[in-house]
């Protein structure tokens, strides 16, 4: 009895581990057949996805070493810097959420690839946290170059033109 227990545990962690490998072995089939066009949009996403879970790695995980902003001339320790300083101070009082928040719609969302270079262009929606409430305070348009490097697309150098609202004040 004690036999057939174990026998029906191996048998169900075998299974589990079957499906993650399947599961990873999917997503890396899916990346890999994903045209340049899906992957630079892909790292737009996890990049906005990063900034409303206030994860510095991910929000700036697209950006090459020598990345700079054209709009404030800062560099990328410098928006290190920036974003876990808001990231630890800009919290709603009761709750402790991160006031700030962005939505890169996908149909905003332009990409031109032209071999190992790419160019950007999206929009970007800013809501902050009020009285327990999102409300918009910013709306902004991104653009950007990238490279082809040895681990994927990376931006080189970006830019923002502000539409309408302000950006963040304390």
């Amino acid at each position: 009895m004690i036999r057939i227990r174990l026998s029906g545990v191996r048998k169900f962690l075998l299974a589990a581990v079957a499906l993650v490998v399947l599961a990873y072995a999917g997503c890396r089939i899916r990346y890999a057949l994903a045209s340049d066009e899906t992957k630079i949009r892909w790292l737009i996403e996890d990049a906005a996805e990063g900034f409303n879970d206030s994860h510095v790695r991910d929000t700036i995980g697209c950006l090459a070493d020598d990345w700079h902003d054209r709009t404030t001339a800062i560099h990328k320790d410098t928006l290190i810097q920036f974003l876990q300083y808001s990231y630890f101070h800009d919290r709603e009082e009761k709750t402790k959420r991160y006031r700030y928040r962005v939505e890169v719609p996908d149909d905003t969302i332009t990409v031109t690839v032209d071999g190992d270079t790419a160019t950007f262009r999206c929009v970007g929606y800013f809501d902050e946290l009020k009285q327990g409430e999102f409300q918009p305070v910013w709306v902004v348009t991104f653009e950007g170059e990238l490279e082809r490097g040895d681990d994927g697309w990376e931006v080189t150098i970006s830019g923002y033109q502000s539409l309408e609202g302000r950006a963040f004040r304390r």
